[in-house]
């Protein structure tokens, strides 16, 4: 790849990870038309679990290399104790655009 192609492809990488975002949020829209609705609190609870499970970062050193992990995972898994999976795929949306704020 020339130097001047990698623009237009870091856009179509972009693009294509956009489309498959948004893909993801218009199933989970289907999922949950079929859902029972679950309680206020339990959407604050995800969203806010999964905002402090991706701002908790750890640094690992190994070597002479260093890597950053964060807890977004472990927030998935309790998301899906407190929500439907339709219901954690619009929290944890939310819950990313709330941590890309602060």
């Amino acid at each position: 790849m020339r130097l001047l192609d990698a623009p237009r492809a870091v856009r179509r990488v972009v693009a294509a990870i956009a489309v498959l975002g948004l893909g993801c949020v218009l199933v989970a829209e289907l999922a949950l038309r079929d859902a029972p609705v679950a309680d206020w609190w339990r959407w604050i609870l995800a969203i806010a679990i999964g905002a402090m499970g991706d701002l908790a970062i750890v640094n690992i050193r190994r070597g002479g290399s260093r890597r950053s992990h964060n807890w977004r995972e472990a927030a998935i898994l309790i998301g899906l104790v407190l929500l439907p999976p339709g219901s954690l795929v619009l929290a944890m949306v939310v819950a990313e655009a709330a941590t890309m704020l602060v």
